[in-house]
């Protein structure tokens, strides 16, 4: 196993440190794991590519650990009323779609990389988490910019996939 998988596999190891930190009123805590979880992300990927470590598994299990954490925060926010409705359904909208769609192209033995759109939607996520911990007005603002880049990435996503389904006659 190499090193950028074991740092994938640690990330999502994470996630329900941070939910049951988080949801025992550790949010100090629950944010230094969220931290050490991006900063993982950004090191996986830097490492893979640096030290040409990039494989197959490693790209289906990056974005399944960042999908996890999505969901797992998306939910405890929801949980502890941080967040209304309507970025909840955009967030996991968008990644039940992304399963949906990057299973369908695995069984073709297509891995679609992460592009530009999800990695800004990503950072502006990390950010909005972070400043709502910090000040809650102005994260919510920022988990508007990430709901709304969630979107395009999610659109950006959907042009990729009907590509390759075209290709392979689906």
């Amino acid at each position: 196993m190499t090193i950028p998988n074991m740092l994938t596999i640690f990330r999502m190891l994470l996630v329900p440190v941070f939910a049951f930190l988080f949801l025992s009123d550790m949010k100090l805590q629950a944010m230094l794991v969220f931290a050490l979880a991006g900063i993982t992300d950004v090191l996986d990927g830097w490492v893979a590519r640096k030290f040409e470590m990039e494989s197959d598994i490693g790209k289906l299990l990056d974005p399944l650990a960042d999908k996890m954490m999505t969901l797992c925060v998306v939910g405890v926010l929801a949980y502890v009323g941080y967040l209304p409705n309507w970025i909840i359904i955009v967030f996991v909208a968008k990644e039940v779609i992304m399963i949906i769609g990057s299973s369908m192209l695995y069984k073709k033995e297509v891995v679609v990389q992460s592009n530009i759109f999800g990695k800004l939607a990503t950072v502006f996520f990390y950010a909005a988490v972070f400043t709502l911990y910090f000040s809650p007005g102005i994260g919510l603002v920022i988990m508007y910019i990430a709901a709304v880049a969630s979107v395009l990435a999610l659109l950006n996503y959907i042009v990729v996939y009907k590509r390759h389904g075209e290709k392979f006659g689906g």
